[in-house]
């Protein structure tokens, strides 16, 4: 296609200067860290502004083709959502379809219904909620997927159109950059040289052949802006999978369009925090963003060493506005920043389809949690219905749920908004009030008087008990998806935690998150910094389809997709990071033991757990 053919274009022009740029300056621009281990991404890259039309990339398993007389039948286009749609004209068949979109060698095209039934007749026009799938031979869930939009043929017209001015812009930018960033350095190193003698020569060149490559235009490839990266998951960055390539294309990408250049360090997770603190302390810092958890985040602000992110005058604030964010968040002051795919760690149940329909037949979770009929009392019901004693041997043989306690913190925030929330600008244990106390009786139900939850101190234990069909719920993180999707042979739902009694929505609560945080000595570089934030949050749109893809392929079906992008976008702060084990240990006591009431415990720790918050959040303010 022509775009694959600017992108040739671009990945030879970025050589060229990138020859011209060494033997002009002859040797490393100074300011890069030389004390820990890093990977420079430097490479070409697609545009960074947003495509109207998404082509496919080299190493996608299908390409879309045009039809006899040219034209574009199947396109692919970002929704504000930050998902990719297959859009078509009103009237395009099935074959229409298939004729435009070809699968690779080891790959299948097929197309299903809003029901998942695939559609076979050539004739049938393509609909709202038909979604085309790319499936790997041999395997059940799709590689890739995009669900239908169906536009007008003036639409698609409009769109194609539209897109085709925006290459041909490109096209022309790249070119003039070409030709205005060529000249002046060549110009002007030229002219150094012939003025100078040798010593002098060299000097004049180097500077004359910098000074008109500046002057020649942003088009050019050479960096003028270096930042540093360190990330306590530093393989994401530079691993070979689809995490991976996606962040490597993002960063590619900034360099061209915006001339960032960005080194990515690994730290460890172990010293990450001491040492960043460290340094700090001493005036320095290795990295000018570093990529760390919730907890880390918080550490590092506490003992004075992170910016205020939201100071930075071109950061795209709105990109930034995730349930983690402002778990990061106190009066003005904003500590660390996490667009929402970025930190989204969801926590809910994955189901066994097969035990609901045999055990609970008249319970479908999927229109329940669709019409919020998913309640607390809803899933008691459903949990008793599937705990029996299958082989009547007086024990338990299937439970309702498991997990460990896990569940407590869940049910905390689904009926009390979380464990400790933002309540007039103070951090208060919202856990100790009625609403607390109410998600921890319902807790205790489950477990000593219904006896559904099959508790496991260990959560692996869990995961391997529901994998092998000894409960019809896992209730934890979603994380644990591709461990129980390897070993199960029943199909997969999933669905958020159930509504409390005192909420009217679902709530999803910021355990953890990954938070780029900017250290204190960095703060004059705040709008590079800003520029580069928001340049690393236009990979949402490929890291979420990543996932929803994975999920796909890990065999969830289209409603536990939609609640993933749903939960994303509405994750809710958190601020448990405060609590002392001796706390958090009485709190799970209060359901677990036999003796115990969480009322009475709650009443006991109200003061201490307050005095926790009070002092750990206390320099945050």
């Amino acid at each position: 296609m022509k775009a694959n053919m600017l992108r040739i274009l671009c990945l030879m022009l970025a050589l060229v200067m990138t020859v011209s740029m060494f033997a002009a300056c002859g040797g490393d621009e100074e300011g890069s860290p030389t004390d820990v281990p890093s990977t420079e991404v430097s490479q070409q890259a697609e545009p960074s502004e947003e495509e109207i039309i998404i082509e496919p990339e080299a190493d996608d398993p299908y390409t879309i083709e045009k039809d006899a007389k040219g034209k574009d039948v199947v396109i692919l286009t970002p929704n504000e959502d930050k998902t990719i749609s297959a859009t078509v004209a009103e009237g395009v068949t099935l074959k229409d379809v298939l004729a435009a979109v070809k699968a690779k060698e080891g790959f299948a095209v097929k197309v299903v219904d809003a029901k998942g039934k695939e559609v076979t007749d050539g004739k049938t026009k393509i609909a709202k909620g038909m979604v085309i799938q790319i499936i790997a031979d041999g395997a059940d869930a799709p590689e890739v997927e995009f669900a239908f939009d169906v536009v007008s043929k003036k639409e698609m017209q409009e769109t194609v159109e539209e897109a085709k001015k925006q290459e041909a812009s490109k096209e022309a930018a790249i070119q003039g950059g070409t030709q205005t960033g060529n000249q002046p350095s060549n110009q002007g190193g030229n002219q150094g040289g012939s003025q100078g003698g040798n010593q002098g020569g060299n000097q004049g060149g180097n500077q004359g052949g910098n000074q008109g490559g500046d002057q020649g235009g942003d088009s050019s490839t050479s960096a003028k802006t270096k930042i540093v990266l360190s990330s306590v998951w530093g393989h994401s960055y530079t691993a070979s999978d689809a995490t991976g390539k996606a962040w490597q294309s993002t960063l590619k990408n900034m360099e061209k369009q915006q001339g960032i250049a960005t080194t990515v360090n690994t730290l460890d997770p172990e010293t990450a925090t001491d040492t960043i603190v460290k340094d700090v302390m001493a005036g320095k810092a290795s990295a000018d963003i570093y990529d760390v958890s919730l907890a880390m985040c918080l550490d590092i602000a506490r003992k004075g060493a992170a910016a205020d992110v939201f100071k930075s005058k071109t950061l795209n604030k709105s990109a930034y506005s995730s349930g983690a964010t402002k778990s990061a968040t106190f009066g003005d002051n904003v500590y660390g920043v996490a667009f929402p795919v970025k930190s989204a760690n969801p926590m809910g149940v994955i189901y066994n389809k097969d035990l609901l329909a045999k055990y609970a037949p008249k319970y479908d979770l999927v229109k329940l949690y669709q019409t919020k009929k998913w309640t607390f009392d809803t899933f008691r019901e459903v949990a008793k219905l599937c705990t029996k004693d299958t082989d009547g041997d007086g024990k338990t043989d299937l439970y309702g749920f498991t997990s460990n306690t896990n569940v407590i913190g869940m049910a905390l925030s689904a009926n009390a908004g979380g464990t400790a929330l933002m309540v007039n600008g103070k951090v208060e244990a919202t856990m100790c009030n009625d609403s607390g106390i109410a998600a921890l009786e319902w807790c205790k139900e489950l477990y000593k008087t219904d006896k559904s939850w099959g508790y496991r101190a260990d959560i692996d234990e869990s995961v391997n008990d529901f994998s092998a069909g000894k409960a019809a719920m896992f209730v934890s993180y979603l994380q644990y998806y591709p461990t129980i999707a390897s070993k199960a042979n029943f199909p997969l739902g999933f669905v958020l935690m159930p509504i409390g009694p005192d909420q009217s929505d679902y709530k999803n609560g910021v355990y953890d998150a990954s938070l780029f945080v900017v250290p204190k000595t960095k703060e004059k570089r705040l709008d590079d910094i800003g520029l580069w934030l928001n340049g690393a949050a236009s990979a949402s749109n490929v890291l979420l389809n990543n996932k929803l893809t994975d999920l796909a392929r890990n065999g969830f079906d289209n409603n536990s997709r939609e609640i993933y992008k749903w939960v994303v976008n509405n994750m809710t702060p958190e601020y448990r990071s405060a609590f002392s084990s001796k706390v958090s240990s009485q709190v799970d006591e209060s359901v677990t033991s036999k003796t115990k009431s969480p009322a009475k415990v709650m009443n006991a720790i109200k003061k201490q757990a307050q005095k926790e918050l009070d002092d750990y959040y206390a320099p945050l303010y």
